[in-house]
């Protein structure tokens, strides 16, 4: 899986010239909605096939729905009546010792080719910092292409960790070519039981809470499947969340979230080994996989996969901080509890 694109490139990697203090950057308003979608659309291509690609109902249901109206930070670059460049940050809350922070993620930073340059990317990214009054945040997380790192860091973000993907074979067949499978050919539950998760409390985790939840689900596309798998023991369930996507000739089903009632390790190893045999069952399936913090405090999960012989790739995901009031210990890797599904594009 490539690294989930997040920033622009050009404006990062290359060099910069001076400010050009014609262009305004100033919070987003309704009339700017058809020029920001024409900006997704120069920089990732206005096919329905892409996966990236925002529509007009994309962008309302992502950022206007109750959730994110009255949360979200959308800034742009205007020249004159021209929206040149587009940055949000959408509220993207975690969790830490039962308190609910005042967290966001960083979303598609765009500039328009013909603006590039001028620095208006660093301008967007630094725009919430220089104001009079500091914004009621914690902190602000990102998951930048490598291009970007070097100069994210330079800009006061932290690389705490990486996390990195773990892949398991599911068969003895699944790695024949198989074709590209449709939802019905799939027999793991469409819905997701809800229950109350536990999560370790002095590790940083995505919030849990049900209006967060119901949003996510709101705003996925109709035309990307997601399903669950539940494992039950007693009174006891472990959810997983998967997403299934095409590598070259094969199929992979992704795990992007891990929820589960107890912390009990014994609870997940048989968790993920019953999600094995029931992946096993779909014959067009080559592999799982999961990308996880290797050094979280809490080792159960990277012990689970060991023991399940998940093996460790060499790619990763990147993973930033940018401090703004932040809680002690943001910037220490074990004290943070993330899955790919944490990522906004999950």
């Amino acid at each position: 899986m490539p690294h989930l694109e997040k920033w622009e490139r050009s404006e990062l990697a290359e060099g910069e010239s001076a400010v050009d203090d014609a262009i305004q950057i100033t919070p987003y308003e309704d009339w700017m909605l058809d020029q920001v979608v024409a900006l997704f659309d120069e920089q990732y291509g206005a096919s329905e096939r892409s996966e990236v690609r925002l529509s007009k109902d994309d962008f309302l249901r992502f950022y206007d729905a109750g959730y994110q109206r009255e949360r979200a930070i959308r800034l742009v670059a205007l020249d004159g009546d021209t929206v040149c460049g587009f940055q949000a940050y959408f509220y993207w809350p975690y969790t830490l010792r039962g308190q609910h922070l005042d967290s966001f993620q960083s979303g598609n930073s765009l500039v328009s080719s013909e603006y590039r340059g001028r620095r208006i990317f660093a301008r967007l990214l630094n725009y919430i910092y220089e104001q009079d009054e500091t914004p009621d945040i914690h902190f602000i997380t990102g998951y930048p292409i490598e291009q970007s790192v070097g100069s994210l860091l330079r800009n006061g973000w932290v690389n705490p960790l990486d996390l990195v993907w773990h892949v398991r074979p599911v068969g003895m067949l699944s790695f024949l070519p198989a074709r590209q499978p449709v939802t019905a050919d799939y027999t793991l539950d469409r819905s997701p039981q809800d229950f109350e998760g536990w999560v370790p409390e002095e590790m940083f985790c995505l919030t849990r809470s049900a209006e967060f939840a119901e949003w996510r689900r709101g705003r996925r596309r109709s035309d990307v499947d997601y399903f669950y798998f539940h494992h039950a023991r007693a009174s006891d369930l472990v959810r997983f969340f998967l997403k299934p996507r095409r590598r070259g000739r094969y199929n992979e089903l992704v795990i992007g979230e891990i929820q589960r009632s107890s912390g009990d390790p014994a609870l997940l190893d048989e968790a993920i080994r019953e999600l094995i045999r029931a992946v096993r069952g779909h014959g067009f399936i080559a592999f799982l996989s999961i990308a996880i913090n290797l050094v979280a405090s809490d080792p159960s999960l990277r012990s689970a996969l060991r023991r399940n012989l998940f093996v460790r790739t060499n790619r990763t995901i990147y993973f930033l901080v940018k401090a703004v009031n932040p809680p002690k210990g943001y910037e220490r890797p074990e004290n943070w509890q993330l899955l790919v599904g944490d990522t906004d594009t999950w």
